[in-house]
C-alpha cells in the first residue's frame, strides 16, 4: 500500500498543467491518491461535516438491515462507502458509485473494496434495482444537464433520498459558467506532500429552485430541506444559495 501511495505521489506532483473538467486525469489521479490514504489509517479519529452526512444519510436508510444498497451518484473513488463501512462495521453494503469514466477506470484498478462497483453512466443499471438509499454530495451541477439527471435518479425504486450541497436559483432561470476552486479542494483528506498547488476550472450549470423542487414534488412522498447559505457570494450575492434535500421515495418498500 505505501509503495502505491509513494508512487501516485508522485505522479500527482510533477504535472503542472492546468486542468478544465472532472474528466482530467491529473484530477483523478489526486482523488485517487486521496483515497488510497483514507484507506490506509485503521482508525478515523476527525469526521468532517461531509462524512458526517454520509454517516446521516446512510443511517436513516439501513433502519435495523444487515444489508443495505446504495446508489452514489458522484461518490469519487468511493470514499463515502468506505466511511460507512468504517462506522457500521456489522452491516453489509451493496454501493454503486456513478463516476466519469476516468475515475471509474482508474478507482476499479486500485480499490477492490467488498460490494464496491462503479459505473459510468447511470443508463447502465435497470430500472428495476431497488436502492435502500439515493446519495448525491455536490455532484449533480457539474454534469451537463442536473434536471435530466435528477429525473433519471428519482425513476429508480428507492426509499432514502439524500442529495446534498445542491446550488440552486432563486428565479426561474439557470445559470451556467466556468467555476474556479483550487486542485487540492477535490477528494476527501489532504494533497502529497509538497504538493504543487493550481487554480482549475469546471464547467458547471444550477439549476432553479422552483423547477428541481417540482420534480421532487412528482417523485417523493415526502421530503424537507435545509438551506446552506449562498453559493459564492462574490459571485452571485444571496441570488444562488445551497442545499440539502431528504426525501422518501413514492416507490419506497423493504424486499429484504
Amino acid at each position: 500500500m505505501l509503495r502505491k501511495l509513494r508512487n501516485l505521489a508522485r505522479k500527482v506532483r510533477k504535472n503542472k498543467v492546468q486542468l478544465d473538467g472532472y474528466q482530467n486525469r491529473d484530477l483523478v489521479d489526486l482523488v485517487l491518491f486521496k483515497n488510497l490514504t483514507l484507506r490506509s489509517v485503521t482508525n478515523i479519529k476527525n469526521l468532517d461535516i461531509q462524512s458526517i452526512k454520509t454517516i446521516a444519510a446512510v443511517g436513516m436508510a439501513i433502519g435495523g438491515k444487515s444489508k443495505i444498497n446504495v446508489l452514489d451518484f458522484g461518490g469519487g473513488a468511493g470514499h463515502h462507502q468506505f466511511i460507512a463501512r468504517t462506522i457500521f462495521k456489522d452491516a453489509d453494503f451493496d454501493w454503486t458509485v456513478v463516476e466519469t469514466e476516468s475515475m471509474c477506470k482508474a478507482a476499479q484498478s486500485k480499490i477492490t473494496d467488498q460490494g464496491l462497483e462503479f459505473t459510468s453512466s447511470l443508463g447502465n443499471l435497470t430500472d428495476s434495482k431497488f436502492f435502500d438509499l439515493i446519495f448525491s454530495n455536490s455532484a449533480i451541477q457539474y454534469t451537463e444537464n442536473p434536471i435530466e439527471e435528477l429525473r433519471r435518479l428519482l425513476g429508480f425504486k428507492f426509499n432514502i433520498f439524500f442529495i446534498t450541497r445542491i446550488p440552486l436559483t432563486f428565479d426561474e432561470k439557470s445559470v451556467t459558467y466556468n467555476q474556479e476552486s483550487m486542485l487540492s479542494q477535490n477528494g476527501p483528506g489532504l494533497p502529497p506532500e509538497n504538493f504543487r498547488d493550481r487554480r482549475v476550472k469546471y464547467l458547471i450549470n444550477i439549476e432553479s429552485k422552483e423547477n428541481f423542487e417540482r420534480l421532487l414534488n412528482e417523485n417523493l412522498e415526502h421530503w424537507t430541506s435545509v438551506e446552506e447559505g449562498a453559493w459564492d457570494p462574490n459571485r452571485f450575492g444571496n441570488e444562488v444559495g445551497t442545499f440539502s434535500y431528504i426525501g422518501i421515495g413514492k416507490k419506497h418498500f423493504n424486499p429484504h
